[in-house]
């Protein structure tokens, strides 16, 4: 169920609109503290990769979902969110 969820959350920053994008950053918010490994991970590459190649005008709203992640992730799953981001960085590059 929380993989759908999450999925579900994720697409919804692909949206057409601003304000549903916003709304789908805070959303994932409230999961990450909810939410196992691999939706984290889910989660971590899909703000990676909206950071480097998103919208220029919705690169805050990413970048708060990235902050509130480093922030609200459990510190058993830090290491992994780590290298996920900087994997993904490498390969965007």
């Amino acid at each position: 169920m929380e993989r759908r969820v999450c999925s579900v959350v994720l697409h919804l920053l692909d949206d057409a609109s601003n304000d549903v994008q916003t709304i789908a950053v805070k959303t994932l918010a409230q999961l990450l503290v909810k939410v196992q490994e691999p939706q984290v991970m889910d989660i971590t590459r899909k703000l990676t990769k909206l950071i480097l190649t998103g919208r220029d005008e919705l690169r805050d709203i990413y970048s708060i979902g990235i902050k509130t992640l480093i922030k609200d992730v459990p510190e058993k799953m830090v290491r992994i969110m780590c290298s996920v981001c900087s994997i993904d960085m490498m390969m965007c590059q």
